[in-house]
């Protein structure tokens, strides 16, 4: 099958290689992630506490738990998959102007803050070469605030690690499972199952990036997807202009 796609993209005028290199890059990265994040969630679990407190019907639940620190060192494992994106775009703008036959020098993937600075970005991108129709995908890209939020988020998160730590956080999303009554009908509240096992713990980005809430293994498996898309709809385009 891979000497097939080979061939198959050997073929093409146009085949986005270097960005493709990026782009596989970015995935054994992220695969690098999910070992350590497994290996210290394995070695250092969360633990949790939760009690009843008070009697039917003034019934409380109190939960705490206790999250294990992660190093700074998974937090630049999350940078290299971003900044591999990043650059897979950038390269895949200056070969989508190469194959306008236009200079590549100064050419970059545009990123706005809304919508209405993106021609203005465009043409300080030198991405304008690539032609209308390079311009008005880009249009439907909506790499801007407000637009799409996670092809925004490579962008932001790109600056953010080369100046800032990316401390990586836990958070759990799901407690103790709490039953209220018997299958009698006897109200009587009781934890059911293990209450210092959190349902669930997700690692997600530091508050102040604005994605805390965002699963960092997830958001960047998907960011690689929106990538890949990217990259072959600039290809499609370059090799529909050469025929292809």
């Amino acid at each position: 099958m891979e000497k097939e796609e080979a061939s198959e993209a050997a073929a093409l005028k146009f085949p986005f290689v270097n960005s493709e290199i990026k782009i596989k890059r970015a995935i054994r990265h992220i695969g690098e992630l999910e070992i350590d994040i497994d290996k210290i969630l394995n070695e250092n679990p969360p633990t949790a506490t939760a009690s009843i407190i008070g009697e039917y019907p003034n019934v409380s639940i109190e939960y705490h738990i206790i999250m294990p620190g992660f190093p700074a060192e998974l937090g630049a494992l999350v940078g290299d998959p971003i900044h591999n994106l990043r650059a897979a775009l950038d390269l895949g703008a200056c070969d989508l102007v190469r194959a306008a036959g236009r200079s590549d020098k100064g050419v970059y993937f545009p990123f706005a803050n809304e919508l209405s600075d993106l021609p203005a970005q465009i043409k300080q991108k030198k991405f304008h070469r690539a032609g209308a129709d390079a311009e008005a995908l880009l249009h439907q890209l909506a790499p801007y605030r407000g637009g799409n939020l996670l092809l925004r988020a490579i962008h932001d998160l790109d600056i953010y690690d080369k100046h800032h730590a990316l401390i990586l956080a836990g958070i759990v999303v799901g407690g103790p499972v709490v039953r209220m009554w018997d299958d009698d009908g006897t109200p009587i509240p009781r934890i059911m199952g293990d209450a210092t096992q959190p349902t669930q713990i997700i690692v997600v980005f530091p508050k102040d990036t604005g994605l805390f809430t965002w699963n960092v293994v997830q958001t960047l498996h998907e960011a690689v997807k929106l990538v890949q898309g990217i990259i072959e709809a600039f290809r499609a385009l370059a090799n529909r202009d050469a025929g292809l």
